[in-house]
């Protein structure tokens, strides 16, 4: 029981300390997102590898499960020594 309970409780930390995409902005989801929307998308993946980057304890970006982003072309600079996880 108390390893189950641990369990638990190590999820639910570790799901606090990512940087989840979809809090960055407005993510529009599916297979058919307009060029703009895509622009938007790009933006929240910058923010969220950018927030990544800059936090000494949470260097994680998290891509949820069943979720379709399109984006744009990205540059990615100065970010160094961070896990990005596509959970699906």
């Amino acid at each position: 029981m108390f390893n189950m309970a641990f369990g638990l409780i190590l999820v639910q930390i570790a799901a606090v300390l990512c940087h989840n995409v979809l809090d960055f902005g407005t993510v529009t989801q599916g297979p058919n997102p307009t060029s703009k929307q895509e622009f938007a998308n790009s933006e929240a993946m910058l923010l969220a590898f950018q927030a990544a980057n800059s936090s000494n304890t949470d260097r994680t970006v998290v891509i949820p499960k069943d979720v379709v982003i399109s984006c744009h072309s990205m540059n990615i600079t100065g970010v160094t020594d961070i896990e990005i996880i596509i959970d699906g």
